[in-house]
């Protein structure tokens, strides 16, 4: 049992497939014009990223306002990704949109679909995913630490760097007018 609990996450080769497909195959989901550029700059960013020396990190931000199709092209991305055999999962701090899509996709790439604090306790190792796809990155708290948290369950470590450790590459899709409560707003700053 301990070596189970100390394994790595890694889907595989049929669950990265079944989620490239269920996210090819939504409607709702169709690229436009504008984001198929956005789309295919950041793949592109991600695909040069995951290659890279595993010392060297790449961290991708997408900017746009609402309605602009970040969520689109964050759900295209970890389709893609996947479809690619890269260990990816999408992060996003609405239980609401991560619980609708952990429906859409199915039990069985329901784990691809997570919430920001997925590294609280600083158990991840480094590099633990190809990429992270980082939806409503202006949501990232400052600290995964809640009310309930104890002290010895916590990193210590801002959000965002907790998230970055963890990805070769992290995409961060941010929407600069969305007003935040307290404690949802951090700046991108220097990360080891």
């Amino acid at each position: 049992m301990e070596k189970v609990l100390k394994s790595k996450f890694a889907p595989s080769k049929k669950l990265l497939e079944h989620t490239a497909k269920v996210v090819q195959d939504q409607k709702a989901y169709v690229l436009l014009d504008s984001q198929q550029v956005v789309f295919a700059k950041v793949l592109a960013e991600v695909r040069e990223g995951a290659k890279a020396s595993k010392l060297k990190k790449t961290v991708v931000l997408v900017h746009g306002g609402p309605g602009t199709g970040k969520s689109v092209i964050a759900l295209h991305l970890l389709g893609r990704l996947s479809g690619e055999g890269l260990k990816t999962m999408h992060l996003t701090g609405s239980k609401a949109f991560t619980e609708n899509m952990r429906r859409v996709v199915g039990t069985r790439a329901a784990a691809q679909f997570g919430y920001f604090n997925v590294n609280k306790k600083g158990e991840l190792p480094p590099n633990q995913f190809d990429a992270l796809v980082l939806d409503e990155a202006h949501r990232i708290r400052e600290s995964s630490k809640d009310r309930f948290t104890k002290a010895s369950d916590w990193s210590g470590l801002p959000q965002v760097d907790e998230l970055v450790h963890i990805a070769r590459v992290s995409v961060f899709f941010i929407d600069d007018r969305q007003i935040v409560r307290p404690g949802r707003s951090w700046q991108l700053g220097p990360h080891p």
